[in-house]
């Protein structure tokens, strides 16, 4: 994203064809939704100086739909429904914490779907989190720029400490 958005682009379409060549159609397309897509957008955002905010706001819907969109293809290559795997490990989440606080709650399938995505949600918080504070911490040591955190996160991100 240094020399601009052209070659950015570029770069992307190079990465997927050779992963496309070298590993399959597969692990091309996989690769480009959401990692390589998500690799733009937040390039594209420091580049621009865009704020912490937006780039974490659609970052996390980048990836969230990426996840969404690799539960798809993976389940039809292999020929089972991986969300039951994603549900039951929201089941169980949801069973741990009524029994942990002991709740006279039962669980509902509206709520485990709902949990199922909110962990997903989550996950990608987290990743996309971890990625804007690994680029803030190495990006002055390149004399790249990258905005500053919002104030929430000055503690997390304080490289002072």
């Amino acid at each position: 994203m240094r020399r601009g958005t052209k070659i950015a682009l570029e770069g992307l379409l190079i990465q997927f064809l050779l992963l496309f060549i070298i590993m399959g159609p597969v692990r091309g397309t996989l690769f480009l939704f959401p990692y390589g897509i998500l690799a733009f957008w937040l390039g594209w955002c420091w580049f621009k100086e865009k704020s912490w905010k937006l780039s974490l706001t659609i970052g996390v819907v980048i990836g969230t739909f990426g996840f969404l969109l690799r539960v798809i293809a993976l389940s039809t290559l292999v020929g089972d429904n991986l969300w039951v795997l994603i549900t039951r490990a929201s089941y169980g989440l949801i069973e741990k914490l009524i029994g942990l606080f002991n709740l006279p709650l039962s669980t509902s399938i509206l709520s485990i779907q709902l949990g199922a995505i909110l962990l997903i949600i989550f996950q990608e918080i987290v990743y996309v989190l971890t990625v804007h504070v690994v680029a803030y911490s190495l990006f002055p040591r390149f004399k790249l720029t990258i905005p500053d955190p919002p104030r929430l996160l000055n503690s997390l991100v304080d490289l002072n400490n």
